[in-house]
């Protein structure tokens, strides 16, 4: 009987090169949905809603405006995410 010790059966490499472009992609969207709401905090800004806070009233308004405009941005990234688009 003949045993051979040989080398080990090679690993795929496929799965290691997936999981790489895979990481690389989520990278690639989470810098992308990042950017897009600095875009929405930075039209808020331009349009001047900052200028506008003069009191604690004023600055509840603005805070809300500003979330409301994050928060709808949040669910439009999500339906995204769930309708898993290419």
């Amino acid at each position: 009987m003949t045993t051979t010790m040989g080398k080990a059966p090679p690993t795929p490499t496929g799965a290691r090169v997936a999981r790489g472009t895979s990481a690389d992609r989520a990278w690639i969207v989470a810098v992308a949905v990042a950017a897009n709401a600095v875009v929405v905090v930075g039209l808020w800004l331009r349009h001047g809603q900052l200028d506008t806070v003069s009191g604690p009233g004023a600055l509840a308004t603005a805070a809300g405006q500003l979330t409301g405009l994050v928060g709808a941005y949040v669910v439009l990234v999500q339906l995204l995410l769930m309708a898993r688009v290419p």
